[in-house]
C-alpha cells in the first residue's frame, strides 16, 4: 500500500507520487552536495553537503513525509536553494555564505529533533517543531508497542495538531490496523475523522475496522471532506462499496 504523499493533491497515482518524492530527494542531496562543493571543494561535497542532507533524511524518526512538513515540503526548498546557488555570481561572498547556510540547514533540523527528544524526557507530551508529540510520531509509523508504552507513561492520546489530526488519524492514514485498534481500546476519540483519513489514503483494512467499531460515517477533515467524498475522488471503488454498504446498515465481515 502506497502511503499518501502530501506533496501532491489527491487524484495522482501512487507511482507518480513516489517518482516525485524520489526526484525531490535526489535534488535535496544534490543541492547539499553542490553547496558543500562551494564551501570546501570535493571534500566538502561529500562531508559537509551530501552527508548533511542524507543524515537528516535517514534519521530514524525523520521520514520523507516528515521532511514534507505539513504539505509545505522541506524537500521543495532544495529547488530554490539550488537555483539560487546556480545563479549567484561565482566569486560572490553572498554565494559562499548562502552555501554555508544551505549546508547548515539539515544540522539545524537535526538540532530541533534532538531538542525535542530532550524535552520529551521531561514531558511525554512535548511537541517537536512540526507540532507532533512522540505518541503521534509513533502512531504514524505503526510502532504499536511504543504507542502502548507512551500511553502508559501518561501521553495524551487525544492531543491534536493541524486542527484535527491526532495519533489516531496518523495511524489510520498509515494503514496501521493494530495501532488503530490499540488507540481505540485506550479511549481515543475522533474516530470519524480517522475514517476520513483512512479513506483518503485508501487504507481499506482500517476503514473496515472503523466501520466495524461503529464509527460515524459523516466525519470531515479540515477541508470539509468526508470519507465517501475522498473514496469517490480517488476512484477507490472497494472503499466506496464499504462505506455505502455501512450507510445502508450492512456491517463488513471481520478480516
Amino acid at each position: 500500500m502506497v502511503k499518501r504523499n502530501r506533496l501532491l493533491p489527491s487524484g495522482h497515482s501512487g507511482f507518480v507520487r513516489l517518482d516525485l518524492e524520489l526526484a525531490l530527494f535526489i535534488v535535496w542531496l544534490a543541492t547539499h552536495g553542490y553547496a558543500g562543493s562551494i564551501v570546501g571543494g570535493q571534500f566538502g561535497y561529500w562531508l559537509i553537503g551530501a552527508l548533511a542532507g542524507l543524515l537528516v533524511s535517514v534519521y530514524p524518526s525523520w521520514r520523507l513525509d516528515t521532511l514534507n512538513y505539513r504539505g509545505g515540503g522541506l524537500l521543495w526548498l532544495s529547488v530554490p536553494f539550488l537555483l539560487t546557488l546556480f545563479f549567484l555570481p561565482r566569486d560572490s561572498a553572498v554565494r559562499i555564505w548562502f552555501a554555508i547556510a544551505v549546508c547548515a540547514f539539515p544540522w539545524v533540523l537535526l538540532g530541533f529533533e534532538i531538542g525535542f527528544r530532550v524535552r520529551m524526557l521531561l514531558n511525554v507530551n512535548a511537541r517537536d517543531y512540526n507540532g507532533q508529540t512522540a505518541l503521534m510520531k509513533a502512531a504514524s509509523e505503526g510502532q504499536t508497542e511504543r504507542v502502548r508504552a507512551l500511553i502508559e507513561k501518561g501521553a495524551d492520546i487525544n492531543t491534536k495538531y493541524a486542527s484535527v489530526e491526532t495519533a489516531l488519524t496518523n495511524a489510520a492514514s498509515g494503514g496501521h490496523v493494530e495501532t488503530v485498534k490499540l488507540l481505540l481500546d485506550c479511549g481515543a476519540t475522533g474516530g470519524d475523522t480517522a475514517l476520513v483519513f483512512a479513506a483518503r489514503d485508501s487504507q481499506r483494512e482500517v476503514v473496515k475496522l472503523l466501520i466495524e467499531r461503529g464509527i460515524p460515517l459523516d466525519g470531515m477533515d479540515n477541508n470539509c471532506r468526508t470519507a465517501l467524498g475522498w473514496a469517490i475522488e480517488n476512484g477507490d471503488t472497494e472503499t466506496v462499496e464499504l462505506l455505502t454498504a455501512a450507510d445502508r446498515g450492512d456491517t463488513p465481515n471481520s478480516a
